[in-house]
């Protein structure tokens, strides 16, 4: 059976700008058409994007949007054209069902004689004889040797269908605006998608699941995959199991998933049967490092489905130093304050982190314990060896940036909710009144060789933000902002996300500019010296001062302060 078209939708956009062919000239400057019959016979006064060498500024005669005026004014040099098309198909045959759209442009510019064209299209189809999704991009297809072409088998994980919804309403957005189609994309694809899934062997309309759930659903069955209740949740497990691994695993879909992680034990199976998301392995990994495997596995169940379930944005690792040998004592208090990292708007892993690499400087000097396991106790507790660690490194210092850093960050806010005015810490001076300010351990990043920090006032109101400095191949800097703190190392209010946006696309513009190309640290030693220190990158990939300086006021660098 050939291809039978069982759902088609099509739009198309128009835009016409006709520029009148006549204009003012300017009072200078002078003209010499060497063809009297030929208005374009001297390129240098062709008009091109409005404008020509000598300012002369074509006007604007009249736009329109309908396909008649397109067509009318095709060729005619004096006129802008721009077609836009979208078309969604769900096309059948006797053995694949597809889901295709394609999304097109046509566009040529005033004077110009060639248009300019764009052709895309994005497909999901399944095979009815093997059962197997397949997804993939045409980019320029309508190119022979340009044309570039992307395909993937059963990749459940990228959530193909969802994946097309996105892309579909993306290009559609555009449509949406004209009155003529009224029709909201999610309408359109929902029709599409009902017509698509009641061409599936095996579905009913009383089936409430998306399309990415039944395929990976009929993957499992095929497969002969036992699953848990929560089987869909293990759709983002990539690669897909083959046929030895599922021998191996008894074709069971959660031992596969243990196997992969080198997770082990009944306990653990259970969990993972429960689970309302991808399991976090990070986050229960680093965990059992921390406090060891039997220590994890002997909290409750909520504790331990809490690890799993952890969102992956918080990050948990370690940055290859060594962890401290904690006592049984000091580990039941860690982990009173570790629950805390479950709410993010409690306490954050940076200052966690911090907590536990001053534990190890302090240690080199005095003998510390960690006494702390509630966030009260925590945030004094914090401050205290911020102190401390700041009076066993306590050379002055100078940070030195490039001015386009500074004189961008430090532009004053303007917001309905008030006036900011940030500012980057460069002396010693600096990062002491403002952890002061805030009661927070930022002095301890003064000598941070990866960190810049931008305090960001509004009247008694402060937030404290670190910028993780990288170094590019193209040797020069880049930010990206890390951590945020208000007083007492809390969060913002919400009427500050403008602003943390405002300061975040500043970050992007001195990246975008790569003029950021200095970072380095003047250190004023006892002996009265001033020490230099330049950057250098780690094996690790980090930023690092090039040298320590070891005299009466030692500096040791770790890698984040």
């Amino acid at each position: 059976m050939e291809k039978e078209t069982i759902f088609e939708f099509e739009v198309k956009k128009y835009l016409t700008k006709v520029v009148k062919d006549n204009c003012s000239w300017p009072e200078t400057g002078s003209i010499n058409i060497k063809d009297a019959h030929d208005p374009f016979a001297d390129l240098q006064y062709i008009p091109k994007n409005g404008r020509n060498i000598y300012g002369v500024r074509w006007e604007l005669d009249y736009a329109d949007t309908t396909e008649e005026v397109f067509k009318k004014n095709y060729g005619n040099p004096f006129a802008a054209v721009q077609m836009k098309k979208l078309s969604l198909f769900v096309k059948k045959s006797d053995d694949k069902l597809t889901l295709i759209y394609f999304f097109s442009t046509r566009n040529r510019d005033t004077n110009v004689k060639y248009f300019k064209i764009l052709k895309y299209a994005y497909f999901v189809t399944y095979n009815y004889k093997t059962h197997d999704v397949y997804c993939g991009s045409l980019t320029n297809y309508h190119k022979k040797r340009k044309c570039v072409k992307s395909i993937k088998r059963n990749y459940f994980a990228d959530e193909p269908f969802n994946r097309f919804r996105v892309l579909f309403l993306h290009y559609y957005a555009d449509f949406y605006t004209d009155q003529k189609n009224p029709k909201s994309g999610s309408e359109i694809l929902a029709e599409a998608y009902d017509i698509f899934k009641s061409n599936i062997p095996g579905y009913t309309t009383d089936q409430p699941i998306d399309l990415d759930k039944l395929t990976y659903f009929n993957y499992l069955k095929r497969k002969g995959i036992k699953y848990p209740n929560n089987w869909f949740i293990f759709s983002k497990m990539f690669p897909l199991a083959k046929k030895k691994e599922l021998e191996s695993s008894d074709y069971k879909l959660v031992d596969i998933f243990m196997k992969r992680n080198k997770l082990k034990g009944d306990r653990i199976r259970k969990i993972l049967h429960k689970v309302k998301g991808f399991p976090n392995t990070h986050s229960f990994n680093f965990a059992t490092t921390l406090f060891g495997y039997d220590f994890v596995i002997q909290k409750p169940d909520e504790d331990v489905t809490r690890l799993f379930e952890f969102p992956d944005e918080n990050g948990f690792y370690f940055d290859g130093w060594d962890l401290p040998n904690f006592s049984k004592k000091e580990k039941t208090n860690i982990y009173g304050v570790f629950k805390l990292l479950f709410d993010s708007k409690v306490l954050d892993f940076n200052t966690f982190m911090d907590h536990i690499r001053y534990y190890n400087k302090l240690n080199k000097y005095e003998p510390v314990q960690w006494k702390s396991n509630d966030l009260k106790s925590f945030n004094e507790e914090h401050l205290d060896w911020s102190d401390k660690v700041e009076f066993y490194s306590n050379n002055k210092i100078v940070r030195i940036f490039d001015d386009i850093v500074v004189n961008v960050f430090e532009q004053p806010i303007e917001d309905e909710s008030g006036l900011y005015q940030p500012k980057v810490l460069i002396k010693s001076s600096d990062y002491n009144e403002e952890s002061s300010f805030q009661n927070h351990c930022v002095k301890t990043y003064s000598k941070s060789c990866m960190s810049l920090i931008v305090s960001v006032r509004k009247g008694s109101e402060r937030g404290t933000l670190e910028f993780r400095i990288q170094k590019t191949e193209e040797k020069h800097l880049t930010l990206n902002r890390v951590q945020t703190r208000g007083r007492f190392n809390q969060n913002l209010p919400d009427y500050w996300d403008n602003v943390l946006k405002v300061i975040d696309e500043r970050a992007k513009q001195i990246n975008r500019s790569k003029l950021f190309k200095t970072n380095e640290l003047d250190v004023f030693l006892s002996n009265g010296q001033t020490k230099r220190l330049k950057p250098k990158v780690t094996y690790l990939g980090y930023l690092d001062w090039d040298e320590n300086i070891n005299d009466n006021n030692h500096i040791e660098h770790e890698l984040n302060f």
